[in-house]
């Protein structure tokens, strides 16, 4: 009577369409008339019939658990349990068919049809159509009104037994099946090893849920078909080092045996498969079953008691099936702008993959630990560094592939590795969540808060394209494009740091808010919130004139993004800022995570972002990153006089070549310029508009849009100059 299931909390509990009837079969008739069931044979009259089946098991994790233990070692967490009484429930969901409704039943979707059979006599109905019933049904007698039939009917069997669980180092993220396979063909060869003769011992694969998550933990479950048990299993919890020894001689066989010398083979019924295993050979691989048995192996002398199998957490397989998942994904990311392939090399002595990108190469190393030697103050380790192998002056992509169940509660920790990772200057971070992956192979829906559509911004519709125009960036909208997608355009774009920094300067712009100050309550939040920031993250006791808050949502909104610019427009900053805080936390907390993750990517450009966690900022956890300031003049590093501040700040939205010219100006000594003068000819009718100009000497410099107003001006006695040699001529006859 609750409205989620207990078990995996999933509301499809309260679903009345998940409802269905179910008899427990206790016996079983099989009637047809004395002719047809003589035996012939002159032919085979006899169809196949396949069904969908189903085994269950219900483990009591609070008091029927007799031992656990966990087993530690290098590359994924394994354990097992023993259970004196686990209920096992075999269900028949009716013939198989690949038409027809899907129901999911414990994380499986099939098509279940169920049997449609009389109400009265239990007979069952054929395909037909043509009702069929026991010679004594009622349901035969004319008189009988109503219908009959139950439509869709499951029939199970139920039994209690001991079972072996052991916790497979796959979850069901890894469609592949081949670690699952390969694990239990190894584990019943190691059984054959050990106790000889076990067709009486059965197997089966269940999976458990997993809270807050789109995977399951998957259990390989060893009982006893006999009823009462044969004493088997208990032999094994009786002998501590039982289960080791199934894994080693298991090991021994599949690396003696004859097959390693065929490259041709990746097992054989000599050792790894087995005739009851045979509907699954083709993903059982023996090379898999033997990495999983050594790295199980590595922990034979780290293995501890816990309460229960439940207690472990799947960290670290989901991460390496994420992994995996992300290498699968960069091919699918291809298109007819792009060809991307990825093949599997060394890199740096280890295990690594080669990406060609149309003309390009990239090598991809895995697990690389990233410290101080690096210039990154917080030790961090990206599930991928991916480098240039040929152009030196791209920086390495630092790539963290992370799930929500895992890193929701840590996104302090998070934050504060991939700053110090941007803020060594060294390498670019980008971050994908899972179902950043998952939606280049499935579209994922709405999963993350909209954080990159411009329109959305208070000054995006006059701000967004207008500076991006001026840097002549094309203002394609990166937020039509997957996170995915957009790594993709970091790699192949030409100019892409160049392409990416105007983006991301375009947004802070976008942020602010001119009616800000109009609002007096919401501008004195802003005022503390930015000065609370600089003081905790810089040591810097100092605000900013003008800037903007701004939540992707307007409900439920844990991502908050503040911006502030100074009134000479030297200093200017963006702070996004998750509150991540238990207590406050809604259902739309996970859409937010990955909309900060999404935003973080590309703001990442504006060298004056800093994206970090409410709970982070709380427990002072950014400051042990360096103090040094992101706040510098917002044109050029080397404009440096006071006296050409102004003119500087005129040009932020101009082209760089307009830039250039005043600072050749500043350079040589010549007189400051003015900035968008609207010239007039001798009628005092506007003749023009120049983007730089020197009115006393009737010299200017002109834009691209502006050379429609060329002939007016020189017509009107303007000089008009473009490069450096000109300017000179202009001034001094070319004389330095």
């Amino acid at each position: 009577h609750t409205s989620c299931c207990p078990k995996c909390g999933t509301p499809a509990w309260a679903d009345s369409g998940q409802t269905r009837s179910m008899l427990k079969v206790q016996m079983v008739y099989s009637n047809m008339d004395y002719s047809s069931s003589q035996i012939n044979d002159e032919s085979e009259d006899r169809v196949s019939a396949f069904f969908c089946r189903q085994l269950l098991v219900d483990v009591d994790e609070e008091n029927d658990i007799t031992s656990a233990f966990e087993m530690n070692n290098k590359e994924f967490p394994f354990g097992y349990e023993f259970v004196r009484k686990a209920t096992l429930r075999d269900i028949n969901f009716g013939e198989r068919d690949l038409v027809g409704e899907k129901l999911m039943i414990s994380g499986i979707e099939d098509v279940r049809k169920g049997f449609r059979v009389c109400k009265f006599c239990g007979k069952i109905q054929s395909a037909s159509g043509k009702p069929q019933h026991t010679f004594t049904c009622k349901v035969k007698k004319d008189t009988f009104s109503g219908q009959p039939f139950e439509d869709c009917l499951f029939l199970y069997r139920e039994f209690s037994t001991e079972i072996l669980r052991l916790l497979i180092p796959s979850t069901t993220m890894d469609a592949t099946s081949v670690k699952t396979e390969s694990f239990v063909a190894a584990f019943m060869l190691g059984m054959r090893e050990y106790f000889g003769n076990v067709s009486h011992l059965n197997a089966t694969i269940t999976e458990v849920p997993v809270a807050n998550a789109d995977y399951r933990k998957q259990y390989l479950v060893i009982y006893d078909s006999v009823p009462g048990g044969t004493g088997y299993l208990k032999q094994l919890l009786q002998n501590e080092s039982a289960l080791i020894e199934i894994f080693e001689k298991a090991l021994a066989v599949m690396e003696k045996c004859s097959c390693k010398n065929d490259d041709t083979k990746d097992g054989c019924y000599h050792c790894l498969y087995a005739y009851s295993q045979s509907n699954s050979i083709r993903n059982i691989s023996k090379s898999a079953a033997i990495r999983m048995l050594r790295s199980i192996l590595s922990g034979r002398d780290n293995i501890n008691q816990i309460k229960k199998l439940g207690n472990i957490s799947a960290n670290a397989i989901f991460d390496s099936e994420l992994e995996k998942k992300f290498i699968e994904a960069l091919p699918l990311l291809s298109n007819d702008r792009r060809t991307v392939s990825v093949s599997q090399t060394l890199v740096n002595g280890k295990e690594g993959y080669l990406m060609k990108v149309n003309d390009s190469v990239w090598e991809i190393e895995p697990q690389v630990l990233l410290d101080k030697e690096d210039g990154v103050s917080v030790k961090c380790k990206p599930d991928f560094l991916i480098r240039p192998l040929f152009e030196t002056s791209r920086k390495p992509v630092a790539v963290f592939t992370d799930g929500f169940s895992f890193h929701k509660d840590i996104a302090a920790d998070d934050t504060l590795k991939r700053e110090a990772i941007r803020r060594s200057g060294n390498y670019i971070v980008w971050s994908l969540s899972y179902k950043d992956v998952q939606t280049v192979f499935q579209n994922q829906g709405d999963y993350y808060s909209e954080t990159l559509d411009y329109n959305l911004m208070p000054s995006g519709v006059s701000m967004y394209q207008k500076y991006l125009k001026s840097k002549s960036i094309n203002p394609v909208s990166f937020s039509k494009m997957s996170n995915a997608e957009l790594l993709m355009q970091y790699l192949t774009s030409e100019d892409a740091d160049k392409i990416f920094s105007s983006h991301a300067e375009a947004y802070m712009w976008a942020l602010i808010d001119t009616g800000l100050a109009k609002r007096t309550a919401e501008n004195e939040v802003w005022k503390n919130r930015i000065l609370e920031f600089n003081k905790t993250l810089f040591g810097i006791d100092k605000g900013f004139d003008i800037g903007g808050i701004w939540a992707p949502r307007d409900i439920n909104a844990h991502l908050v993004v503040y911006s502030g610019v100074s009134k000479n427009m030297k200093d200017k900053a963006v702070f996004a800022v998750l509150n991540d805080v238990l207590s406050d936390r809604t259902e739309k907390y996970e859409a937010e995570w990955n909309g900060m993750w999404r935003f973080s990517n590309i703001m990442q450009f504006l060298d004056e972002f800093m994206c970090v966690s409410q709970k982070g900022l709380i427990d002072f956890a950014y400051s042990v990153l360096d103090r040094k300031t992101f706040y510098t003049a917002s044109v050029s590093a080397d404009i440096q006089t006071d006296d050409w501040a102004d003119v500087f700040e005129e040009l932020e939205y101009s082209d760089e070549s307009a830039v250039e010219i005043v600072k050749i100006a500043q350079k040589n000594n010549f007189e400051k310029p003015v900035i968008g003068l609207e010239t007039a000819d001798e009628s005092d009718r506007v003749s023009g508009t120049v983007e730089v100009a020197w009115p006393d000497k009737k010299v200017c410099f002109i834009t691209e849009e502006q050379e429609e107003y060329r002939e007016m001006l020189e017509s009107s006695g303007w000089r008009i100059v473009s490069n450096e040699d000109e300017l000179k001529e202009a001034f001094c006859g070319g004389e330095n």
